[in-house]
């Protein structure tokens, strides 16, 4: 389910045009900066949380939580051009994700709090979003 939700993820953000990579936390981490092209958008699998247990333990409505990250290389702008190059590109992401029902969900992505972008000394700019979509496990 959490492949089939990333992939269709992929898919709704390259009909845009804006997409880069399907990417775990750890892959981020292991870039290598002065390689990555930008802008960049990438997707993390957040992870999964529980929100409510039923008949017994054998359900369980859970949350998935999809992290977009958008990359920006910052060093050759100043703050109000990064600012100002990012943000379009920030506001599609979301309008095209918010309130959108993957196939095989019955519930739609919500958009939720998310870290504060990021800086590195290398000159780029991570911009993280993140999505909640809400499902039903039950035990066979």
């Amino acid at each position: 389910m959490i492949d089939q939700l990333l992939d269709q993820t992929k898919a709704r953000l390259e009909a845009l045009g804006i997409f880069n990579d399907h990417l775990t936390a750890a892959d981020i981490a292991g870039i290598e900066e002065v390689q990555q092209q930008t802008p960049a958008v990438s997707i993390i699998y957040g992870g999964l949380q529980i929100t409510d247990n039923a008949q017994n333990g054998k359900a369980a409505k859970v949350s998935d939580r999809v992290g977009i990250v958008i990359t920006e290389r910052f060093n050759e702008y100043d703050a109000a051009t990064l600012y100002a190059r990012t943000a379009p590109l920030i506001e599609q992401t979301i309008a095209h994700l918010m309130g959108w029902t993957p196939d095989g969900y019955t519930n739609h992505l919500t958009l939720a709090g998310a870290p504060e972008p990021l800086f590195t000394q290398e000159g780029f700019a991570y911009f993280p979003l993140e999505f909640d979509i809400a499902r039903v496990i039950k035990a066979s």
